[in-house]
């Protein structure tokens, strides 16, 4: 499709494509819907809302991203007083 090919030209712009799935995301489960994400492969992170067409009972957001390390090294404050290393037996 027109929007995989565009994908697959952004690694010149070094942008992170994000797609967000909140409402219709869990429809990846699906073999009758599956074929709709087909380009997924191609982008940086996609969330879903597992409580929106699963079911889950608690309000529940899925982060994906391909980039090992990546939400750790986002989130990571680096403040050793935060954390004791004597709590993680």
């Amino acid at each position: 499709t027109t929007t995989t090919t565009k994908l697959k030209q952004r690694p010149q712009h070094k942008i992170w494509i994000h797609v967000d799935g909140a409402w219709g995301g869990s429809a990846i489960f699906s073999n009758h819907t599956h074929h709709l994400f087909q380009g997924l492969q191609d982008v940086d992170s996609f969330t879903f809302n597992p409580h929106k067409m699963l079911g889950a009972p608690q309000q529940t957001t899925i982060f994906l991203t391909k980039h090992k390390g990546v939400l750790k090294m986002a989130n990571a404050t680096g403040a050793t007083y935060l954390f004791d290393d004597r709590k993680n037996g």
